[in-house]
């Protein structure tokens, strides 16, 4: 179905003309807003100073016979509005299918109508890791995204308006390019994303721009939500990520020369992956990578580790200091490995423990009115997160809360196994099982899958499997294992 804030059903132009007679400079009502502006008048209620007056013959005269503008012109058609809105046909496939596998390049693609749209999209992944490297090339890579973004401000504009939408961003491993939308234009969309990387970077005023509104970003963030900082903190202790602050300290060495070096760095040795789904044929998919090959043709073949994730021994303990009122106390809980089994124990441990966490904490104890717990995958590696923020309690109380907590639910957590657990196992396994309702969620479902390196694409119904296959016994001893591998961060106001 197309959507539109409004539609034309006729053609009237005696009354269009009658509106366009009735704009002239005589009947406009024209408003400044200055901290400069003449006034003699006092608006009653709030005291705001205004003047009224009539808009002088010389600029109506001035209005009425204005010079010619060369730079103002009708705008050009839109070049990515669809004009082909059929369903494509070809081989029809459980789970998409490889097509190319270079020393750069891995290309998949599935032929997917079955939401019956038109739609399409075509991700690409360039892993390496010259992205964070260091603090200053984390920075300069998001500054160079970002620059490279704004340059195709323009294009991306008439692209969303034709129903289409393009990203280009960092990430832990690399950079992405992401466009979806309607699959007739979307290849040409795609193409200008891979051409504006080797755009030039020359407008110093942009770049300043864009690094003093970065700044205001990494700032700002240092005054976000006491738990929104420490979820920050426990990434950059687990995922070996740069802090906010480290990414500050940086900001003031990147210049627009680093981006020009960093994006040489980053285009000069990776690996690719490319996903092409929905309403687009195989040969499609093939001319796309062609055009990928191409563009990255002086890419040097590196192999690209996984992440690394930070293994917690016995219980740990870190802090930050927050511009807030409120205290805040996250507890991770880390499992020992990303096997199927593991994750299908700590779901459902998640499951049983997150409704008695919050009753207890929240509206038993009311310690705060943030109290949630979540199963918290770090690269596949399963872990439980507790988060509490608190306008009445600090850390230290709230750590003697949320370990009272735990000790009372682990000595009855027998009791709710044996009464409880296959209602419980049903539960999460409905939420598993519940198919994509959206061709972009089916797409983010497999990209997630081909970064795992899961040619199967059955992680959902693996963890099916082992919903299943969970017993009493290794959910208590799961339990225990998780309370021996704890990181808790507190965020203590200044």
């Amino acid at each position: 179905m197309l959507r539109a804030p409004y539609r034309f059903d006729e053609y009237r132009p005696n009354e269009i003309k009658g509106f366009l007679d009735l704009m002239v400079p005589e009947r406009m009502i024209l408003s400044r807003y200055s901290d400069t502006a003449r006034t003699n008048s006092t608006e009653n209620y709030y005291g705001i100073e205004y003047a009224i007056s009539k808009v002088p013959d010389s600029l109506i005269d001035r209005w009425s016979n204005p010079k010619e503008i060369s730079q103002l012109s009708i705008k050009q058609l839109n070049p990515f509005v669809a004009k082909r809105f059929d369903l494509k046909e070809g081989p029809v496939t459980s789970a998409p299918q490889r097509l190319t596998s270079s020393s750069t390049l891995e290309l998949w693609h599935q032929l997917d109508t079955s939401f019956e749209q038109p739609r399409g999209a075509v991700n690409l992944a360039l892993f390496t890791p010259a992205v964070i490297q260091s603090a200053e090339s984390a920075v300069a890579s998001t500054l160079l995204t970002r620059m490279l973004n704004e340059m195709e401000n323009e294009l991306l504009y008439d692209a969303s308006l034709a129903g289409l939408s393009a990203q280009l961003y960092p990430h832990l491993r690399g950079i992405s390019i992401k466009v979806s939308g309607y699959d007739d234009r979307l290849p040409e969309l795609f193409v200008s994303q891979l051409k504006v990387l080797e755009e030039p970077l020359a407008d110093e005023a942009l770049f300043e721009r864009l690094r003093e509104d970065y700044r205001k970003e990494l700032l700002n963030s240092l005054k976000d939500k006491p738990y929104n900082r420490t979820f920050s903190k426990l990434y950059d202790e687990v995922m070996q990520g740069w802090s906010t602050e480290a990414r500050l300290a940086a900001l003031d060495t990147v210049e627009l020369e680093t981006l020009r070096s960093q994006r040489a760095k980053i285009l000069r040795q990776g690996q690719l992956r490319l996903f092409v789904h929905g309403n687009l044929t195989e040969a499609e998919a093939l001319e796309i990578g062609a055009k990928v090959e191409q563009a990255f043709s002086d890419l040097q073949p590196i192999d690209i580790p996984q992440l690394v994730v930070t293994q917690l021994s016995n219980e740990t303990s870190t802090s930050i200091q927050v511009d807030h009122s409120d205290s805040a106390l996250l507890l991770y809980m880390q499992s020992e490995s990303d096997a199927i089994a593991e994750r299908a124990e700590v779901a459902l441990l998640n499951e049983m423990l997150s409704a008695p966490f919050y009753s207890s904490l929240r509206t038993e104890q009311q310690l705060g009115y943030i109290v949630f717990s979540n199963y918290l995958p770090m690269n596949e590696q399963p872990g439980l997160a507790l988060v509490a923020q608190s306008p009445v309690a600090n850390t230290e109380q709230l750590r003697e809360a949320f370990a009272l907590f735990l000790t009372q639910w682990r000595a009855a957590l027998p009791e709710l196994l044996a009464s409880e657990l296959d209602a419980f196992k049903a539960s999460l396994a409905s939420r598993i099982s519940t198919p994509s309702q959206r061709l972009a969620d089916e797409t983010a479902r497999l990209w997630r899958e081909i970064d795992r390196d899961n040619s199967m694409f059955d992680t959902r119904e693996q963890m099916l499997a082992a919903i299943g296959q969970v017993d009493t016994e290794a959910l208590l001893s799961r339990m225990d294992q998780l309370l021996n591998r704890q990181l808790w961060v507190e965020a203590n106001p200044d």
